[in-house]
């Protein structure tokens, strides 16, 4: 397949020296990274940035060349990244209860963290010389949006999902599939008097065209996916909310030469034991479910409403919403275990959890197994025969881009319709509902299907291959420059 006219892979751009583009981000490894090629790209353009995002991961930021910001909270000095946390005086004021900011309701914290730390950010940049031209901001937080239109400052979203529609189906219970749920969420008093205090303070509605997680740009939003794999609005809220936003695809932007959060640029010893696998005639087997559900606040707190949609189990299994990150992870792991462990003619690559308790009750890792905590994931895909994945935007995105086919295992959010897509493409299968569809016979069986390498009889692997080949004309950092830099002019 051709290049497509609207994403050429070379498009001569030249960067005034006065451009001042702002990032703001969360330190998550799915939003942060692919931000770090584009900083890189911008600065080599002449382009000065600065980026606003927490503390620990200053040094990631500065090693692309980009000027660390710290997110200032007037209540709260240690306090470096976007604010979800209530204090104790709107507690006592709004009495939200114990429950209602467990898992990914803590997001809509938000939008008093906005109240917060806005006039701070503004104060912030409008010292800074050159003076900002653009603002690049992170849709999980309305930042971004609030600070461009105090500013008049143009303002562009960039989401590291492929589409607003993956998040049609997930977080139920948080975001909000008609207008009437919208409203009864918005209209909660911890949520409303904080909007209230935002349209008062900036005249800017936070909810006329936004949800929480989905804070898109009014002007020109990026997406680091592909036209064939874009999810467009699908549900009521989302397509009257931001159905007519603009959007650019410009495929995964992803550099296997830069430092990444979750990820030391270090090479790991385990590549050699890889090599030798695959010289041995070996096929190499892939396994990670991410770093979110195995983090700390999932591992031993219930996945909850963010798994809805994903939760049918069979056989007496517990319902994924009722199961902790602990339990779910653990569940795949020994299923694993049990499926491949003791066939010699494959090699399994597992990451974990840096959890103390990660592989707590489980057996002995089969002798055919290399478990990490943690995995230089860029490398290991480019020698992996298939990846058995959580279908984060990332993993998915980078594995497609090595031409690796997916069993796509979904916990929550915009995985489950990642797993969909993948399925849908051709390009790998999909396990929704895991405590359902995940046993060892099936994984076994769709592991051993893709991990054909003969991509006449493995079509999985040959659509793979395919949209490999769109990935590289799709724009990648360079494209997501030259669409920040045209908004402004």
């Amino acid at each position: 397949m051709g290049c497509k006219v609207s994403h050429p892979k070379k498009d001569p751009i030249t960067a005034q020296p006065q451009q001042h583009v702002i990032f703001m981000s969360m330190d998550l490894s799915g939003h942060l990274n692919p931000t770090l090629p584009l900083v890189k790209e911008l600065v080599l353009m002449g382009c000065k940035v600065s980026y606003f995002v927490d503390q620990k991961v200053q040094a990631v930021v500065e090693g692309v060349g980009a000027t660390w910001c710290p997110c200032r909270h007037p209540d709260l000095p240690e306090c470096t990244e976007p604010s979800m946390a209530l204090d104790d005086a709107a507690k006592e004021m709004w009495k939200p209860g114990d429950d209602a900011f467990k898992g990914m309701k803590c997001m809509t914290g938000y939008i008093y963290g906005c109240v917060k730390q806005c006039p701070l950010i503004i104060e912030d940049l409008k010292a800074m010389q050159p003076p900002p031209t653009v603002i690049v901001g992170d849709p999980a937080f309305p930042f971004h949006n609030i600070v461009g239109h105090a500013m008049g400052l143009p303002v562009v979203g960039f989401f590291t999902m492929p589409g607003p529609g993956c998040l049609s189906e997930s977080y139920r219970g948080l975001m909000a599939g008609t207008f009437e749920e919208a409203a009864e969420l918005e209209g909660r008093p911890w949520i409303a008097e904080p909007a209230k205090s935002i349209n008062d303070m900036y005249g800017f509605d936070v909810f006329k065209n936004g949800s929480f997680m989905e804070f898109f740009s009014q002007a020109a939003n990026i997406s680091t996916t592909i036209d064939a794999l874009f999810s467009p609005a699908m549900n009521e809220n989302q397509k009257k909310k931001f159905g007519h936003v603009p959007w650019t695809n410009v495929g995964p932007i992803v550099a296997t030469d830069l430092k990444r959060v979750d990820n030391s640029a270090d090479k790991d010893p385990m590549l050699g034991q890889i090599d030798e696998a695959i010289v041995a005639g070996k096929k190499i087997l892939y396994i990670s479910l991410g770093t979110v559900a195995t983090a700390a606040g999932m591992w031993d707190g219930q996945l909850g409403t963010a798994s809805k949609g994903n939760e049918e189990a069979t056989g007496g299994k517990k319902n994924l919403t009722d199961m902790t990150g602990k339990e779910l992870c653990q569940f795949v792991w020994g299923t694993a275990f049990e499926a491949f462990g003791g066939q010699d003619d494959i090699l399994v690559v597992m990451t974990t959890s840096n959890q103390e308790d990660a592989m707590e009750g489980l057996p002995d890792v089969p002798a055919n197994f290399i478990v990490r905590a943690r995995a230089p994931q860029l490398d290991i895909l480019q020698k992996a025969g298939a990846f058995i994945s959580h279908g984060g935007a990332n993993s998915i995105h980078e594995a497609l881009m090595f031409s690796v086919p997916l069993a796509v295992l979904p916990i929550f959010g915009d995985q489950i319709i990642n797993a969909d897509t993948v399925a849908k493409a051709g390009a790998g299968v999909s396990f929704r509902h895991p405590m359902r569809t995940v046993t060892v016979d099936t994984f076994r069986e769709k592991a051993n299907m893709l991990l054909n390498p003969d991509v006449a009889t493995n079509a999985c692997r040959a659509k793979a291959q395919a949209l490999a080949k769109e990935f590289e004309c799709a724009g990648g950092a360079r494209g997501a420059a030259k669409c920040i830099l045209d908004t402004t002019k």
